[in-house]
Order: structure tokens, then sequence, then C-alpha cells
């Protein structure tokens, strides 16, 4: 397929109460050596007593740990907003843009959208 120029990418969901950086070089171990455009850091994890300070922290140390391959925010605006106070820090950490897709939502009241992080080389 990736010959067909069909590209692949990759997901991990974050768990704010785990060590992010660790969950982060498990998933590139996974995927290394294969073709894979994103990696993209599933943010939705229950982040109740958590401050949002500390839930933008734990995101960009996620970006961070991306290293040369390029990241991808997944999450749903229901999620965005009160977790982190709306915050667009996380993904211009790395002088990168932020860009929001909207996608049916089926019935369901908030629309989710998809928030990439493209810094330098990416």
């Amino acid at each position: 397929m990736l010959d067909a120029g069909v590209t692949v990418d990759a997901y991990v969901y974050l768990y704010w109460r785990r060590d992010v950086r660790a969950e982060v070089a498990r998933a590139l171990e996974t995927i290394e050596g294969l073709r894979v455009g994103r990696l993209w850091l599933d943010c939705e994890d229950d982040s109740s007593g958590i401050e949002p300070g500390v839930i933008v922290e734990r995101i960009d140390t996620a970006i961070e740990a991306c290293a040369l391959i390029p990241a991808g925010i997944y999450t749903g605006r229901w999620w965005w907003a009160p977790a982190t106070l709306d915050s667009s820090d996380s993904v211009t950490c790395l002088s990168g843009t932020l860009s929001t897709r909207a996608r049916p939502t089926r019935g369901r009241r908030s629309t989710p959208s998809r928030h990439t992080a493209a810094g330098p080389g990416r």
C-alpha cells in the first residue's frame, strides 16, 4: 500500500498519570523501521484533579519526545478547552502552526477536532 502512495500514521493514547515521555518512547520503539508519517498523540484521558498548566506541560513533553517524527494532537474540543484552558501553547511550542478540522459528530453535542503540531522540518 505504501508503494501505491497510501500514507500511514501511528497513534498513542496518553495517560496523564503515567510518564508520557516513556509512553511515546514505547510507541516509537513499536514503529521503529516503519515508514510512519506522523505520530498522533491522543490527549483525551481523564484530567480531573490535574491543573491545566500541568496537562499542557505533559503535552509539551510528549511532543518533544516524538523527536524527529512529526507529532499530531488528536482530541476533541469538549476535552481540550477545559483540560488545557483552551491553550494553544502545546501546539506552538515547536514553532509550528495550529490547524483545526471539524469532523461530523453523529448526534453528539460537541464537535471533535484534530490539532496538528508541525515544527521545523515537519
